[in-house]
């Protein structure tokens, strides 16, 4: 049975791009934003934050405070990234394109776009 209280509301393939490429503009406006605002130069060294954590748990307890420090930007970074892929996945998904096709077209082009707007900050 359906329920009387639902409606479907059908977002086209135009629609869903033209959100993506202004949720695209917007990540990199954030980007330009927050550039010369951080406490720290953009490390050029993958995960060192990971790393630089493990190492200090390993010594011992860790405060809070250096906790928060290194995780919040990879929060950040995550939660920037997920309406992205949610709407390239949108825009690639298809009857004629297999499921898992679409899925692993969405990482490969969000690990290109991760990658370009890393080495954009770099040498912002």
């Amino acid at each position: 049975m359906a329920r009387r209280n639902e409606r479907l509301i059908v977002v086209g393939k135009k629609t869903t791009a033209f959100l993506l490429l202004l949720v695209t503009v917007a990540m990199l406006g954030v980007t330009l934003w927050v550039s010369g605002k951080a406490y720290a130069k953009v490390d050029a060294v993958p995960f060192r934050d990971f790393r630089l954590l493990n190492s200090r748990l390993a010594e011992g307890p860790v405060p809070m405070p250096t906790v928060v420090a290194l995780i919040t930007p990879l929060i950040f970074n995550m939660l920037l990234f997920l309406p992205w892929g949610f709407l390239m996945f949108v825009l690639l998904e298809s009857p004629s394109r297999p499921t898992s096709q679409a899925y692993l077209l969405t990482l490969l082009f969000a690990i290109a776009f991760s990658f370009g707007i890393e080495g954009w900050q770099y040498f912002l």
